[in-house]
C-alpha cells in the first residue's frame, strides 16, 4: 500500500513499508520447514496451511506491477514449498540410514574432543561402522585413561557397543537439533583406542595445531579460554566459571558468531584499505579478505552463525565494490536463505535461532534506540557548548562544528547501547525458552565486552597465528600478555556471582509471535504515523496476556 501526495512540483511517495523480497522469501523458507516438523513430526494437519496462507497475497498489497507481483507470489509459494522438500528429504535421510545395535568396530576422524573428569566424549565423523560408511556422525564416551593420546584431527580405531539416539533415549520421536547436528550414532567403548593417522582435512589440521601452540603458550585456565574465544570450543573451561559466564549473559562470545567474524572482516579491511595493499585492484582485494574469513569460517567448522556472519559481510563488500545500497535486512534474508537451503534442519538449531533473532532485534530497533538516545551527541555539544557559542564557531568555520570529547563518548556509548539492548531484546524469546533464563547482567557486561572482544580478537588470532608457523617454543614468548589478559578478566568471573539477577520461565508459542510483532511495531520499518502506539499497546497487551494467562488459569 501506498500513498502519494505532492509537495510542489515533487511526488513523495509514502509507502506503508518497503517489501523486502529476499528476507520474505527466507522468511517462506523457514515457514516451509517449520511446516515440515510440524506435520512429519508432530502428525499436524494439512489445514494449518490456512494460517500461512494470508502470507502469499502481500506482494499484491504493495505493488502495482501485477505481473513482478504474481512472480514474486509464485517465488514466495516456492520457497514454501521448497523448505517442506527439503526437510522432508532430510528427515527421510536421517530415518532411513542403516541402524547399527550391538558392539561393532567403529572407523572415523575425531572432529571434536571434549575432557570430562569421568570420560571422555569424541564427535567423529567420515565413520564406518561394520566397515559399512555412514554419512551421519557418532559420539564416542570413552574411559580417559584410553583416550590421552587422542587429538582433533586424528583418525581412530574403537570398539564399543553403539546406539542410535532412539534406542539410547527410548524414544522415537524427532529431534530436531540431532538431525541439525548430523549426529545418530552413539558408542560406548571401554577398550584403548588406536590412532592410526592424520585425516586428509586442511581445516581440522589447522585447528590441531592451533589448540597445540595455544596450550603450549597458556596456562590452562587462559588457553582454554583463549580456545573458546577463537574456536568456540568451551570444553576445557572450568564448569563454575563457564557457568558464572553464562549468568553474565556473555557466553556468546565463546561461540563463533557474528561479533567474531565481523572483527576478523574488518581486521582485513584495515590492510587492504589502509597500508601498501591499498593500491591493488578492488576486486584482489575483495578475494583476499574472502579467503581470510572463509578459511577462518572453515577452521571453525563453518557453523551457521558463522556462514551467516561471512554471507552478509561479503555481500555489504560486494554491493560497495558494484555501487548497490545495502540492506542489513535484505542480507539477512540472503544469508538465512543460503544457510537453510544447504542445511534446513538447522532452522532448530538454538545458535542458527539466536545469531538471527539478534540481527533481526539489530535491524530493527538499534537505529530507533540510538536517536531515542540522541547518539549523534549532537544535543550533548549543544548542552555543553551553548547555542550562542556554537553559532559563532559556525560562522567563523563556515561549516558544522565537531563534536566535542564528552559528545564524541556519548555517541560512542549510543552506538554500543543500542546494539547491545536491540540484540538482547531479539533474542530474549530464544534465550528464555531454550535455556530458562535472561540475565539481568547481560545488557551491563556486553556494553563491556563486545567492544573489548572487537578490539583484540584480530590481534590475538593474529598472535596464535604467528605462533603456528614459528617454532613451538616460542609460543610461550608470543603469547604472554593474552595469557596476562585472560588471568586478569577471569578474576571478574571468580569474584562476582552474576548467577542472581535473572528473569525465569519460559514463552507460550502465541507469547513469542505477539513479542516479535511488538518489536515490529516498535521499528522505524512501518509507516504507521497516529496509529504507532496504539498498536504498541495492543502488541505488549498481547504479549503479557498470552505469557501471564496459564499462571492464573
Amino acid at each position: 500500500m501506498k500513498k502519494e501526495r505532492k509537495k510542489g512540483s515533487i511526488v513523495v511517495v509514502e509507502r506503508f513499508f518497503n517489501v523486502r523480497y529476499i528476507f520474505f522469501f527466507a522468511f517462506m523458507l523457514s515457514f516451509g520447514v517449520l511446516f515440515g516438523f510440524f506435520r512429519l513430526c508432530l502428525e499436524a494437519s494439512f489445514l494449518w496451511l490456512l494460517f500461512f496462507v494470508p502470507i502469499l497475497p502481500i506482494p499484491f498489497v504493495f505493488s502495482t506491477d501485477r505481473k513482478r507481483t504474481l512472480m514474486t507470489t509464485l517465488a514466495f509459494a516456492l520457497a514454501f514449498i521448497c523448505g517442506f522438500l527439503l526437510f522432508y528429504e532430510k528427515v527421510d535421510e536421517y530415518q532411513s540410514a542403516e541402524n547399527f545395535s550391538g558392539e561393532h568396530n567403529v572407523v572415523g576422524t575425531v572432529c571434536e574432543k571434549v575432557q570430562a573428569e569421568s570420560y571422555t566424549r569424541v564427535l567423529l565423523s567420515d565413520i564406518y561402522i561394520a566397515e559399512k560408511p555412514s554419512d551421519f556422525k557418532l559420539v564416542a564416551y570413552l574411559s580417559p585413561s584410553f583416550s590421552g593420546n587422542i587429538r582433533v584431527s586424528d583418525r581412530v580405531v574403537l570398539r564399543g557397543k553403539v546406539y542410535t539416539y532412539q534406542e539410547l533415549m527410548q524414544n522415537d520421536s524427532f529431534i530436531g537439533q540431532k538431525i541439525a547436528d548430523g549426529v545418530k550414532y552413539y558408542c560406548f567403548c571401554y577398550e584403548r583406542v588406536q590412532a592410526v593417522g592424520q585425516a586428509d582435512d586442511l581445516f581440522l589440521t589447522v585447528r590441531a595445531r592451533i589448540e597445540e601452540v595455544v596450550r603450549a603458550g597458556m596456562d590452562e585456565a587462559s588457553a582454554s579460554l583463549t580456545l573458546a574465544l577463537l574456536l568456540g570450543d568451551t570444553a576445557g573451561i572450568e564448569e563454575g566459571l563457564l557457568e558464572n559466564i553464562r549468568a553474565g549473559g556473555i557466553a556468546h562470545i565463546f561461540a563463533v558468531s557474528g561479533l567474531h567474524i565481523a572483527a576478523l572482516y574488518a581486521f582485513c579491511r584495515l590492510l587492504t584499505d589502509k597500508t601498501r595493499f591499498s593500491r591493488a585492484p578492488a576486486w584482489t582485494k575483495f578475494l583476499f579478505v574472502s579467503l581470510i574469513v572463509l578459511f577462518y569460517g572453515g577452521v571453525c567448522g563453518f557453523s551457521s552463525s558463522v556462514v551467516r556472519a561471512i554471507v552478509m559481510c561479503l555481500t555489504a563488500y560486494f554491493c560497495r565494490l558494484v555501487f548497490i545500497n545495502y540492506d542489513m535486512l535484505e542480507g539477512l534474508g540472503l544469508a538465512g536463505a543460503i544457510v537453510l537451503l544447504l542445511f534446513p534442519t538447522l532452522l532448530f538449531d538454538v545458535g542458527f535461532q539466536l545469531t538471527f533473532t539478534a540481527c533481526i532485534g539489530i535491524g530493527l530497533l538499534s537505529g530507533v534506540i540510538r536517536r531515542g538516545m540522541g547518539g549523534d551527541g549532537v544535543w550533548l555539544n549543544h548542552l555543553l557548548i551553548g547555542k550562542d557559542e556554537l553559532a559563532r564557531r559556525a560562522t567563523l568555520h563556515k561549516k558544522r562544528v565537531p563534536l566535542g570529547l564528552t559528545a564524541q563518548a556519548w555517541k560512542w556509548f549510543a552506538g554500543v547501547f543500542s546494539l547491545s539492548l536491540a540484540a538482547q531484546m531479539g533474542t530474549f524469546p530464544v534465550l528464555i525458552n531454550a535455556f530458562g533464563f535472561v540475565s539481568g547482567w547481560g545488557l551491563l557486561l556486553n556494553i563491556l565486552f563486545v567492544p573489548l572482544v572487537s578490539a583484540s580478537f584480530s590481534l590475538l588470532l593474529l598472535l596464535v597465528a604467528l605462533s603456528a608457523i614459528l617454532p613451538i617454543s616460542l609460543s610461550g614468548v608470543i603469547l604472554f600478555f593474552p595469557s596476562l589478559l585472560w588471568s586478569v578478566l577471569s578474576l571478574l568471573f571468580e569474584a562476582v556471582d552474576f548467577s542472581g539477577f535473572a528473569l525465569t520461565g519460559s514463552l507460550p508459542f502465541g507469547a513469542v509471535w505477539a513479542f516479535y510483532l511488538f518489536l515490529v511495531l516498535s521499528s522505524d520499518k512501518l509507516n504507521l504515523k497516529k496509529a504507532k502506539l496504539p498498536l504498541i499497546a495492543v502488541a505488549l497487551a498481547l504479549f503479557f496476556f498470552t505469557w501471564l494467562a496459564p499462571y492464573f488459569v
